[in-house]
């Protein structure tokens, strides 16, 4: 039953708090198992991402075996080892990164274990407010898919603008 609600929450992922749109995707992601190696080398580099702290780039060679290129812009993933975000556990992971840079990037964290109010702590986010400026954009935290889940975004503008 996790793994399924897992599947529907990466699927309707939305970046909570975002300045910017998340394209819906055409169906529910495969559970394709990710080589535990492939996983490992990446890890940090995705770590420091969806903290906010680090924008992911081509340059970052050992994400390039998770984010293959496909036409939606958007992967979702599920660790195949226990995996935190400011040393919460993160149970899914959706990436949307714009190729042409005009919408910018989105790296949300999915969080099932852990209240809204305990990734707030950790994360350094204010009760009262739905997300914190970073050096590199923006870390928002909500529950738009209800009390069963916590998504940590880390949304980057693009260039387009209103």
């Amino acid at each position: 039953m996790k793994k399924l609600l897992l599947a529907a929450l990466a699927t309707v992922a939305t970046t909570a708090g975002a300045q910017m749109p998340v394209p819906l995707l055409d169906s529910a992601p495969t559970e394709k198992s990710i080589d535990l190696a492939v996983w490992r080398a990446a890890a940090p580099a995705l770590q420091a991402a969806l903290e906010c702290k680090t924008k992911i780039t081509p340059k970052i060679t050992a994400l390039r075996p998770l984010l293959t290129k496909n036409e939606r812009d958007q992967w979702e993933m599920f660790p195949p080892e226990p995996f935190t975000v400011f040393g919460l556990p993160v149970d899914a992971v959706v990436i949307y990164m714009d190729r042409d840079e005009q919408m910018g990037h989105s790296y949300t964290s999915i969080i099932m274990s852990k209240s809204l109010a305990e990734v707030r702590a950790s994360a350094k986010i204010k009760p009262k407010n739905d997300g914190r400026n970073t050096k590199i954009g923006n870390l928002g935290v909500g529950q738009p898919h209800g009390p069963d889940s916590v998504e940590l975004t880390c949304t980057i503008t693009g260039k387009w603008q209103d």
